[in-house]
């Protein structure tokens, strides 16, 4: 008697029934993946998953493009036309093919066969391409291992292992201000000018003892850098040291107190200026506010309680935004000139809220030819920047609306 269900010793199946067998086990994996598809269930990176690999397989081009351009179909409507993230030339098309995932720009020739995604993404945001990779997989809800040495591996990737040198980078002591610098005192008839310099600029006698500021005499005094460069005239500076790393000298940053040469700034040459911040101590809480200068910062601090920081320009690095890490920092505020930073400010954002909760300072008060330096000479100076510190969180639509208006 043949029993049900099993097959003849020493027969095989019927090739139909193999058929039948294949495509079912073909659609319970189609649905296994449409399930997880459908319920948005993460996918876990361990340190052996190829990151880059995976980014440059599923990275949803047309999305992408959609989100971050004003695209005009080109090419039977499967090819987009966008402003190339690279030259940015107005006149200048990049075409993009989201089912090839190929891009070109012939006019600086930025294209997939030399880039990729990470590439597109970073120049389009502003970003680093490591914060690229990290917000691409967060998009994808790709989860990456926590710590350094995801970063590490990925980082050697793109830069060949060049990374390492600049995580392990040492901030370098100067061997101090220059001659023939002086400290400011109340005493020394020579500092009485520098002194009413920064009177004028709002500053109290209090506050410039604080700072420790110092001054070069009026006289000429070239500055060069080590290759021996002329890099400018410090004569007639106010001076104000820098520190960082274990509280060392590390540069100076300087401003004319009267308009004589073309450099109203001048810094220590060769120095690692931009690795740190002003003051160079610890915030009151994890909220910090980030300005361009010294003084724009100084007017933060008079509100009480309120860390202001100068970045010294319009850019924040990636060992200022270490430093923040490293002292707590979990919200940044930025409040950089509207009148000339616009741009440089939103390109800023995208560094920071990969790392921070990022927002920016409403500044709806305040005049577009006026900083947070200007305040210092305001009676109510104090009561400007707490209104126009309103805080503007850069994922709300709000953030969108105030982009606009500041075009």
């Amino acid at each position: 008697m043949v029993q049900l269900g099993h097959p003849r010793p020493g027969r095989l199946l019927n090739p139909l029934l193999l058929k039948v067998l294949a495509l079912s086990v073909a659609i319970s994996y189609l649905c296994g993946c449409c399930y997880r598809t459908a319920t948005c269930e993460p996918i876990i990176m361990n340190q052996t998953t190829k990151p880059l690999r995976y980014i440059r397989t599923h990275f949803e081009w047309e999305e992408y493009v959609y989100d971050h351009f004003d695209v005009k179909p080109a090419r039977g409507d499967r090819e987009l036309r966008i402003i190339c993230p690279n030259c940015e030339d107005p006149d200048q098309k990049c075409y993009v093919n989201p089912d090839k995932k190929v891009f070109n720009c012939f006019h600086c020739e930025f294209s997939s066969k030399k880039f990729d995604a990470i590439s597109f993404v970073s120049k389009t945001e502003g970003i680093s391409k490591l914060q690229a990779i990290k917000k691409i997989l967060a998009e994808l809800q790709v989860t990456t291992p926590v710590g350094n040495a995801f970063e590490t591996t990925v980082t050697d990737r793109i830069y060949g292992g060049q990374n390492m040198k600049k995580k392990k980078h040492i901030l370098r002591a100067i061997d101090g201000l220059p001659a023939p610098c002086k400290l400011m005192e109340e005493k020394d008839k020579e500092a009485w000018p520098f002194f009413s310099y920064l009177f004028g600029r709002g500053l109290t006698l209090e506050e410039i003892i604080d700072m420790r500021v110092h001054y070069v005499p009026d006289s000429v005094h070239f500055l060069y850098d080590g290759d021996g460069a002329l890099k400018g005239d410090i004569g007639r500076r106010i001076i104000w040291p820098i520190y960082g790393g274990d509280n060392e000298l590390i540069s100076w940053n300087s401003r004319e107190v009267e308009k004589v040469t073309d450099l109203k700034y001048l810094n220590c040459p060769d120095s690692d200026i931009n690795f740190t911040l002003w003051p160079y101590s610890k915030p009151y809480g994890d909220t910090v506010v980030l300005v361009e200068g010294i003084l724009d910062a100084y007017a933060i601090r008079r509100i009480h309680e309120v860390s202001g920081y100068a970045t010294f320009g319009k850019s924040v690095s990636e060992e200022q935004m270490q430093l923040l890490r490293a002292w707590g920092v979990q919200k940044v505020v930025l409040f950089w000139d509207k009148k000339d930073a616009m741009k440089e400010m939103k390109a800023t954002v995208e560094n920071l809220k990969v790392h921070f909760e990022t927002y920016v300072a409403a500044q709806d008060n305040m005049q577009k030819d006026k900083d947070c330096g200007d305040t210092l000479l305001m009676e109510d100076g104090i009561e400007i920047l707490q209104e126009a510190l309103k805080p503007i969180d850069v994922y709300s639509l709000e953030y969108d609306k105030w982009r606009l208006v500041n075009e």
